[in-house]
């Protein structure tokens, strides 16, 4: 993967969202459904290189079992050589297809945790920074209480009681968020999870090497599952030409029996036994309707090649923005870090020292206690996109976010 959640300084942060995907890979109902599948389509490829099963009769004429005639017969119909591997050849490749499609499956999952996860941990950290700025106003309201006690001024606590009101609407709704994100969670992975661990999540700061779009566009095409799964398709309805070229030979019935007849020798009753062999075939008289079996494979054969050119396309598109998206998110990232969250905070401190001389008003510091919050909230909300968009590149190019292959 790219960069991902959890930096590679605390292993326990990382172990954590690798148990998330490992509980997805086991748990997701999606998956469950492409693996099930999957499974499905295996099992008709040996039922496609099968023969038909073979009919077995059995007929009497004649009053009795005894006097009359008996014949027992087995047939087993045999079609033109070659038709059997042309049907597992299809069989094959769709089954391959599904495979890829499992793949897809997996990681669309797996990119949906690692982007929830990256929400949920961003979430912890504004209630963390917005707890902090909570804690600083609740302290100066204790401080103006003391003092409109003793007879002081009483016209700012109005004020610092709003912002600290604002602070913890703020509070309530991270945690509702968050909650909201943990049940997410808990549906991806198809079980309930133990939210306490969910805590150690965290984002990883901003990589500065950016990916080459180039070597990630030929990985796409390389390595997606769904254009992989289209080649497989692709695959089947080439086979499937082959297949219905073979279908318009003749299909061949061979039968073997045995046939027990009684006969009247001078008064006396015998028997004859006979063995008998028989062969017959189908005439494919009716030209127009293998000509449309022949059309119909080629027809499916175009449909595929356009339908796998169409998400191509398409996927192409995504990585492009998804790319603009990661660049654009690692840019903020390193903005806030380096430049605005130092000058942010150089400016409350500048306030804080001014307002305690009295030559700055309480709304000027509200003022720059909001713009460090926003600052630092601005930073921890770019590495989540961070992560997000960098999940969703994983999925276009294939990368193993989860481990089990088809």
């Amino acid at each position: 993967m790219l960069a991902i959640l959890a930096p590679a300084a605390a292993p326990g942060r990382a172990a954590v969202l690798d148990e998330l995907l490992e509980a997805a890979r086991q748990g997701n109902p999606d998956v469950q459904r492409a693996r099930a599948e999957w499974r499905a389509a295996q099992a008709r490829v040996p039922q496609a290189a099968a023969l038909a099963d073979p009919s077995l009769s059995a007929e009497t004429m004649g009053g009795d079992l005894i006097d009359g005639e008996q014949t027992f017969r087995v047939s087993q119909a045999l079609p033109w050589p070659g038709t059997l591997a042309a049907r597992e050849s299809v069989a094959s490749r769709e089954a391959r297809a599904l495979g890829h499609e499992l793949r897809a499956v997996e990681l669309a999952v797996a990119a949906r945790v690692r982007a929830v996860a990256a929400e949920y941990a961003y979430l912890g950290e504004e209630a963390r920074l917005v707890g902090r700025n909570l804690d600083l106003y609740r302290k100066q309201t204790d401080i103006l209480e003391q003092g409109a006690r003793a007879g002081g001024d009483v016209s700012e606590l109005p004020r610092v009681e709003i912002e600290s009101g604002m602070l913890e609407d703020d509070l309530a709704r991270i945690a509702e968020e968050r909650r909201r994100e943990a049940a997410e969670l808990e549906a991806l992975v198809g079980s309930p999870l133990d939210r306490s661990r969910l805590e150690a999540l965290a984002l990883a700061a901003p990589d500065s090497a950016e990916p080459d779009a180039g070597e990630l566009a030929a990985a796409l095409r390389r390595r997606n599952p769904e254009l992989r799964a289209h080649a497989g398709r692709i695959a089947a309805a080439a086979s499937g030409i082959e297949l219905a070229r073979l279908e318009a030979r003749p299909e061949w019935m061979a039968d073997a029996g045995y046939r027990r007849v009684a006969v009247m020798d001078d008064g006396d009753s015998a028997f004859m036994n006979e063995g008998v062999l028989m062969l017959t075939m189908t005439v494919p008289l009716w030209s127009g309707k293998n000509k449309a079996r022949r059309d119909e494979a080629a027809a499916m054969l175009e449909a595929a090649r356009h339908e796998r050119d169409a998400t191509r396309r398409e996927l192409e598109a995504q990585l492009e923005a998804q790319l603009s998206r990661r660049r654009d998110a690692a840019r903020r990232a390193i903005l806030f870090r380096d430049r605005l969250m130092p000058k942010a905070q150089q400016a409350q401190e500048a306030v804080e020292t001014a307002y305690r001389a009295g030559s700055a008003s309480l709304l000027d510091l509200f003022s720059e206690r909001r713009r460090v919050l926003e600052t630092e909230t601005g930073y921890w909300r770019a590495l989540a996109d961070l992560a997000i968009s960098t999940a969703r590149i994983d999925v276009l190019v294939g990368e193993p976010s989860l481990e089990e292959k088809p």
